[in-house]
């Protein structure tokens, strides 16, 4: 009997052996193929998330840029460049248009250079502010905003716009060339448009684009170490670096131009790990009712298993050895099976 007590513990090892190999498996398989994909995919979520407010700031920067174009192609604006007129400036449209539309700067230069009208305003003060990067009496030079034709495209499509860094900060700014209506020249001048970019305004994007985001100027000096080493990792093949914070959120971090096309802003966002939560937890759940089937599959494989191979050698092994013991031959063993073991009780009983 310690030889049939041997096989099946044999049989019973084999089946949890495979048991095992199979966890195995069906765990390496889940971790190293099927859970990256939901890291991949978690990944490619927080770019989409991080351009919602990419975009939105373009959008912000083309609508800026379509109200530089509606001043700058006004008749009256040209008129006002080429003679200026109190009327322009006594009615008031530009302040208003300032206190409507949140405009904290308006520039309006003759092809010379020369500054006709200007008005840097602070919306929150309600004051007058003074620019370094915008005299009062000639055009800027160091930042490009002179909008000369250049092409073969129509002169009403010319347009600079972007980020500016200005003394208070980043400002979205537009510049136009003045024309007649929509498409007539000569150029006369130029007409230029900025909004400071302020936390009010980063917090109403993040409330528009559903996106916990943040907007940091990128200092034009020394950079401190950690803004560094974020942009070092942002590269023109690679413009999104993304880091874990956390089991339950991702950092991921891009930069955006100034208006010359270098770096300006480093826009970070803080996302949370929802899908790769979510494909953990799909995967344990998974990988339970994989092993808890594989148990009941072991237990059914172990069951039949015992009646149809241990236990009928079970009772072929008692006879044998009850015939050694009595020495009775005549016993017969009443198993009548087609297959291999009913053969084997069959040729025991022809040998006895």
């Amino acid at each position: 009997m310690s030889h049939l007590k041997s096989l099946k513990s044999k049989v019973l090892l084999i089946l949890m052996g495979i048991f095992v190999l199979c966890g195995a498996a069906e765990y390496a398989i889940h971790r190293l193929i099927i859970y990256p994909s939901f890291l991949a995919l978690e990944r490619d979520e927080a770019q989409k998330d991080l351009e919602r407010p990419v975009q939105a700031l373009k959008r912000e920067i083309h609508h800026l840029d379509s109200l530089a174009h509606d001043w700058s192609t006004w008749n009256n604006t040209y008129k006002f460049v080429r003679a200026p007129f109190e009327d322009y400036v006594r009615s008031r449209p530009i302040l208003f248009a300032m206190l409507k539309d949140s405009v904290n700067l308006i520039y309006i230069c003759d092809t010379d250079g020369r500054v006709i009208w200007s008005k840097v305003y602070g919306l929150e003060t309600a004051e007058e502010l003074r620019l370094a990067d915008f005299p009062k009496y000639e055009m800027p030079t160091a930042p490009p905003l002179m909008t000369p034709k250049t092409g073969s495209g129509p002169i009403s499509e010319v347009s600079l716009s972007g980020i500016f860094m200005s003394d208070f900060g980043p400002m979205l700014i537009a510049s136009r060339p003045i024309l007649i209506g929509y498409s007539k020249g000569p150029i006369r001048g130029v007409f230029v448009i900025g909004r400071l970019l302020r936390d009010y305004m980063v917090k109403d994007l993040a409330d528009q684009t559903h996106v916990d985001f943040q907007i940091i100027p990128i200092p034009t000096g020394a950079v401190p170490n950690v803004i560094k080493e974020t942009m070092n990792r942002i590269t023109p093949e690679s413009p999104y670096w993304i880091e874990v914070e956390s089991d339950e959120h991702l950092q991921i971090f891009t930069t955006f131009p100034d208006i010359k096309g270098d770096a300006a802003l480093l826009i970070g966002a803080r996302v949370p790990r929802k899908i790769s939560a979510r494909g953990y937890s799909t995967i344990r759940f998974i990988l339970i009712a994989t092993m808890a089937s594989a148990v009941v599959v072991l237990i059914v494989i172990f069951f039949l298993l015992q009646r149809i191979i241990l236990e009928p050698i079970t009772n072929l092994t008692y006879h044998a050895f009850s015939v050694g013991y009595s020495g009775d031959l005549s016993t017969r063993s009443p198993m009548h099976r087609p297959d291999e073991i009913g053969v084997l009780a069959m040729g025991f009983y022809e040998m006895v």
